[in-house]
């Protein structure tokens, strides 16, 4: 599968500058640019994009970019109730707190009866999806995780995995149970940073999962975390290739925060403002299909309203029980964003926008 395809559409205007390397002369031709941008993204070299990605033009236009994304999603905005199943894992992330060789961390593993009190919680409130996360747990039998998808289907719910890597057989499993849908994060298209962030796993095995569960007939969702160490602004251009050429129903970007419990406790947290910006091209670039894309909890309420009005159609609420909802330490540790109904609500109505949500008291947004 190729990682980065530069290739302009062939149906691009050939009048419009190629690639020059040079941020000067992106800059003297940024009123065609700023056009390209809105009206035929799909022109756009890795240098207008590289150029975009560092520049202030998407802040100086965000009022296109959100009438744009408006032609292409509308204006409902789709609540997904993420429920956090195990934080018991296998793998050994530098970024992550459930790093399996991180022996302080509380583990947990709900029972299938804790896991559909959470799911009728989730139909009571309106929520249009389950998003059922796990870390790479094992020991969860994944006959349970079958019985789990059926009750969800019978529920008339959309249901989306995150699980993580499993051998073919077992996405077949889950797919003959009734489960479509199926989100894992490539994190980044350099293969040298995938291996130092997941400790020496390869990216194209993450890769190939990606595949087997698009051959399977799963619908997929996968994405970025920008401000890995050793990401550039060209690793981030390759990214938006590598998502143009996977084309995944479901698209995130999401800002590195350090986890306190893992290896990368004293790092730097990600460019919030480059995030933002990373997720209006994604909504601007990838259109075939056009994909949900989430409003990550990893950005600020303000940052959140601001990718909902110009990006995202979709944000979560966490239904994980609150006993254990902190141990689930992937990326922020105790500084993660866990939001309730109302504040979720007040985020939709801030971006001018409209969902299906109610508070325990019947109120709709």
């Amino acid at each position: 599968m190729p990682i980065g395809n530069n290739k302009l559409d062939e149906n691009c205007d050939i009048s419009a500058p190629a690639e020059t390397g040079s941020q000067a002369e992106c800059l003297l031709n940024s009123d065609d640019l700023i056009k390209r941008t809105i009206e035929q993204p799909e022109c756009l070299s890795d240098d207008d994009i590289r150029f975009l990605l560092k520049s202030s033009i998407l802040d100086t236009i965000f009022d296109d970019v959100v009438e744009a994304k408006e032609k292409m999603v509308g204006k409902q905005v789709f609540v997904r109730s993420s429920i956090e199943i195990s934080n018991n894992c296998r793998c050994s992330c530098n970024y992550c707190g459930m790093s399996s060789r991180n022996r302080s961390i509380h583990r947990f593993r709900l029972s299938k009866d804790d896991i559909a009190d959470q799911i009728e919680l989730a139909k009571s409130l309106g929520a249009d999806t389950i998003h059922l996360t796990s870390a790479e747990d094992p020991n969860f039998p994944l006959i349970d995780i079958c019985q789990i998808v059926d009750f969800v289907r019978k529920k008339s719910l959309d249901l989306v995995l995150v699980l993580g890597e499993k051998r073919p057989e077992e996405y077949q499993v889950l797919y003959n149970a009734g489960a479509r849908k199926y989100t894992m994060k490539f994190e980044t298209s350099d293969p040298a940073i995938f291996r130092n962030i997941k400790n020496n796993s390869q990216l194209s095995d993450r890769l190939k999962c990606l595949e087997v569960l698009r051959t399977i007939g799963f619908q997929i969702g996968t994405g970025i975390i920008v401000g890995l160490p050793g990401q550039t602004i060209d690793t981030l251009v390759s990214d938006l290739r590598l998502l143009q050429d996977l084309k995944p129903e479901m698209a995130s970007a999401s800002v590195f925060a350090p986890n306190k419990d893992s290896e990368y406790a004293d790092l730097q947290k990600g460019d919030a403002d480059l995030a933002l910006h990373f997720n209006l091209l994604m909504r601007l670039l990838l259109r075939n299909p056009v994909p949900k894309i989430p409003s990550s909890s990893s950005f600020s309420q303000a940052q959140q309203i601001k990718i909902l009005q110009a990006a995202a159609n979709v944000i979560s609420i966490n239904l994980t029980p609150d006993e254990v909802a902190l141990y689930y330490s992937m990326y922020g540790g105790e500084d993660r964003a866990i939001r309730g109904i109302e504040e979720i609500i007040k985020t939709i109505e801030s971006a001018g926008l409209t969902s299906n949500l109610n508070t325990k008291y019947g109120r709709k947004t």
